[in-house]
């Protein structure tokens, strides 16, 4: 990881956090607990997001009020800012050695990949701090945490308003196959391949109206079965039950929709193009989810994501073994009995049964009628529609240096 900034705002950290940590000695417990960071959308009321500065200020903020929280500086942007991974645990695992080493289940969690979905981030940066110092530190006792707060800064700052893509212009969620870009490299090569995390989050605005957070586990086809089950089984209903403790509704990612020859309602979802996080690290025998909050207050927006996290946090760390078995059971299952068919192309289709969602439908007059209970399919499902005899190795010409470069970058063997 490099261990050189140049970014202004970090600079500025450094050379008061010395300073600011002395001062922080003085201060008893008590006080602290009454006068916890605040983000700086908090600050202004929700009236805005927190912008670049006031993110590294605060994460260094409340890391320096704890031993539960190291900052790492990932990578830099094109437009000179750090991207940080806050590790948190009860001790911290300073290595991937030692999150191993500790037994516990690491889940890693990456916000704001699209410049302009601000909920995770928001809701992200409240989850560090309670974790680190509020009701929540117990958790650290029985799970590894790793958090990007904000994966895509140039497209959170961007002006007149944040954007979608990065400074170059790349949508970085379509990112994770050919690397182009260093913050989703640093993903995948620093993080995932080095961390070897048992769940990977990737948070979102988008999703379906009145609930408030959508959610999705890796939908290829080729993804283990049994860490899918679990994902959109037990997993699924805990973080659901979580939910609704606080007020709050949750679903399947993404909309109602009708079929344009029954006219029957059914639920929708994305592709499984493994170029993107959900299909990516699904692939790594990893239970990777998209977590999408529809909309609402920014204020709502950060309480839907952060609680969704807690709640999925919370079920981790009440199953942590059962996780880790069918995690190691998944990757032991690639490595000696890899299926003997590999799939090469998918079809969309439908769990058994039909499900009740809310729906809501286009008005004559324009708009939309409010929502209301309906039943139908759920077709969150992808299933195999071609496949081909797996070989025993695959071989390419010798001077294709930049295709073996890239495999091996995703620590794929190649010899030559």
């Amino acid at each position: 990881m490099p261990t050189q900034t140049f970014d202004p705002v970090v600079r500025r950290i450094h050379i008061l956090l010395g300073a600011a940590a002395l001062l922080l000695l003085t201060v008893a417990g008590s006080a602290r607990a009454q006068d916890l960071p605040q983000t700086g959308a908090e600050r202004a009321n929700w009236s805005r997001h927190t912008n670049h500065r006031e993110l590294v200020e605060f994460l260094f903020e409340v890391q320096s009020r704890t031993d539960n929280m190291l900052i790492r500086e990932l990578t830099t942007t094109a437009e000179g800012r750090t991207v940080f991974l806050v590790i948190l645990g009860d001790p911290p695992a300073a290595t991937p050695g030692t999150a191993w080493l500790s037994g516990k289940p690491t889940v890693f969690i990456v916000q704001n990949v699209h410049g302009g979905e601000l909920s995770g981030r928001e809701g992200g940066l409240q989850l560090i701090r309670e974790l680190a110092l509020g009701e929540l530190r117990p958790l650290l006792e029985k799970v590894n945490l790793l958090i990007i707060p904000s994966i895509n800064p140039d497209g959170a700052n961007h002006q007149p308003r944040p954007s979608r893509a990065n400074s170059l212009g790349y949508d970085m969620n379509r990112d994770y196959v050919v690397m182009e870009t260093p913050e989703i490299s640093s993903v995948v090569e620093d993080v995932l391949l080095r961390w070897w995390p048992d769940v990977h989050i990737d948070t979102h605005n988008g999703g379906s109206r009145p609930y408030n957070l959508t959610y999705q586990a890796t939908l290829h086809p080729a993804a283990d079965r049994d860490l899918v089950a679990f994902a959109n089984g037990p997993m699924y209903e805990a973080v659901k039950a979580h939910m609704e403790s606080q007020g709050l509704m949750l679903f399947f990612y993404s909309g109602p929709d009708r079929d344009s020859e029954t006219g029957q309602w059914y639920w929708r979802t994305t592709d499984p193009l493994l170029r993107k996080q959900h299909s990516y690290s699904g692939f790594q025998n990893m239970v990777a989810l998209l977590y999408e909050c529809p909309g609402g207050s920014l204020d709502l927006q950060a309480t839907s994501q952060r609680e969704g996290q807690e709640g999925l946090i919370r079920f981790v760390a009440d199953n942590a073994q059962e996780l880790r078995r069918l995690i190691m059971q998944a990757r032991r299952r690639t490595v000696k009995r890899a299926s003997d068919q590999v799939t090469i192309d998918w079809e969309q289709s439908a769990y058994p049964g039909e499900v009740e969602f809310y729906a809501s439908e286009r008005l004559p007059e324009g708009g939309r009628s409010d929502p209301k209970l309906v039943t139908g399919k759920n077709r969150t499902l992808y299933v195999p529609s071609a496949t081909r005899t797996r070989p025993w190795a695959y071989a390419f010409a010798g001077n294709l240096h930049k295709v073996a470069k890239l495999l091996r970058r995703h620590a794929i063997e190649v010899e030559c």
